[in-house]
């Protein structure tokens, strides 16, 4: 029988405005993942961010407190999206796996690490994407997906820029559904603050502030309007399954 390769996995986590979320992010990694050595958790911070010098402290202080743990890294850079901000993280990363993640997620499964080599070890050819149960959208999206090297290197991105910061995961959930690569772990969970709230009734700021709702609304848009560019970058995929 073949052992299961444990794979180099970065944790892409664009961070803006909340340092105080990092040490329960942080935490809970720590104390669920089974192989914290093989781990990079990886940070882009805003230069224009008010609160970057407090990243930068922030920063020291977690290389301290996690010494022989995961790798950490920051990236200080121009606000370019959160989709370059990912992109910018990966092309800087020799991980074999990427997921997109957020500074509002709490890993809760043990081993959830080793899960993913395990699912991705059925597609030697490196196409998948897979995520977990977050409590919220279950199997209908992959919130807080994870996608290979292979995947990233035949496309060019982790994340597309067409959009400045929503339905990163509704297109990759898209390709995977195309290629039937989608992988739903249901029983691996992480929790995540902002789906917590929804759940509860309790309203968003951007709800009331209308920013990032008009955000929302351009990416949708721009989304609605791209098919045809999801149905070329899924048949690159495609070619890269087919050999």
């Amino acid at each position: 029988m073949n052992s299961i390769k444990a794979n180099k996995i970065a944790l892409l986590c664009p961070v803006r405005g909340r340092p105080d979320y990092l040490y329960d992010y942080c935490e809970s990694i720590a104390e669920t993942a089974s192989r914290l050595d093989r781990l990079v958790l990886q940070f882009y911070v805003d230069t224009d961010d008010p609160l970057a010098k407090q990243y930068q402290m922030l920063e020291a202080e977690l290389r301290g407190r996690y010494p022989d743990k995961f790798e950490i890294s920051f990236l200080y850079g121009d606000p370019i999206g959160t989709p370059g901000a990912i992109n910018q993280m990966a092309a800087l990363s020799e991980a074999d796996i990427f997921m997109i993640s957020n500074d509002d997620l709490n890993f809760v499964t043990p081993g959830w690490d080793a899960r993913v080599d395990q699912e991705a070890a059925k597609y030697p050819d490196g196409i998948y994407n897979i995520w977990f149960n977050e409590g919220y959208f279950g199997d209908m999206l992959s919130c807080f997906p994870f996608v290979s090297r292979v995947w990233y290197e035949a496309l060019g991105y982790v994340a597309p820029v067409l959009f400045e910061h929503f339905v990163v995961d509704h297109w990759i959930h898209h390709l995977g559904r195309f290629l039937k690569r989608n992988v739903f772990v249901e029983d691996v969970a992480i929790s995540h603050r902002h789906a917590d709230a929804e759940n509860s009734g309790l309203q968003f700021a951007w709800q009331e502030e209308g920013f990032a709702k008009r955000r929302m609304d351009r990416d949708n848009a721009v989304f609605e309007k791209s098919e045809h560019y999801l149905r070329l970058d899924a048949q690159i995929l495609q070619q890269v399954i087919d050999g």
